[in-house]
């Protein structure tokens, strides 16, 4: 399922008109398969878009804290290298358990992930999985939060005619690499 919303003056301080926000559920279909492919959970958009749902894999990008089997990794292994390839970020804080089953014999994990492109991410806020609501569901709900980036947090620019080059360079003109050490 995918909500596209339009914004005419722009959204998340771009001048970029849509956004798209996804929402999955990958049910297992045996190993090594989910319901939904990772192409289609996580598509090449050219607009701002964040994927959010019940992926149904476990990988220790998202749930640091606990012991993986190797089908469990191998599992999440094409949806991790497929957004990673098309630059998108996963946003859940790891070690964060999303799901808490209602018998004794499974352990809460992390099945629930956010996925931002790179559209959408510089944008992103919050995600919060720490309220714990009753919801009649064994998962979570997650906030999730989207504002225009903030000025501060960018990457500084290149403003070489603003720095101050002889305060730089003066206590430099002494410095020297020190020789190397003798072999013993």
């Amino acid at each position: 399922m995918a909500l596209d919303v339009f914004t005419p003056q722009g959204c998340f301080g771009s001048s970029i008109t849509q956004f798209r926000i996804g929402n999955t559920y990958a049910r297992p279909l045996g190993p090594l398969f989910r319901s939904v492919f990772p192409g289609t959970a996580l598509p090449d958009y050219n607009c701002p878009y964040l994927v959010a749902g019940d992926f149904n894999i476990h990988n220790p990008a998202a749930d640091s804290f606990r012991i993986f089997s190797s089908i469990e990794e191998r599992e999440s292994v094409p949806y991790l290298t497929l957004g990673s390839d098309r630059g998108f970020s996963l946003v859940n804080t790891p070690g964060i358990s999303t799901r808490f089953p209602y018998t004794s014999s499974h352990k809460p994990s992390a099945i629930a992930r956010a996925f931002a492109n790179p559209l959408i991410f510089p944008a992103f806020r919050l995600w919060d999985a720490s309220f714990l609501l009753l919801t009649g569901s064994d998962h979570v709900p997650i906030r999730r939060s989207h504002a225009p980036p903030d000025p501060d947090s960018s990457q500084p620019g290149k403003w070489w005619q603003e720095a101050d080059l002889p305060a730089i360079n003066n206590p430099l003109t002494g410095w020297h690499v020190p020789s190397p050490p003798l072999l013993p």
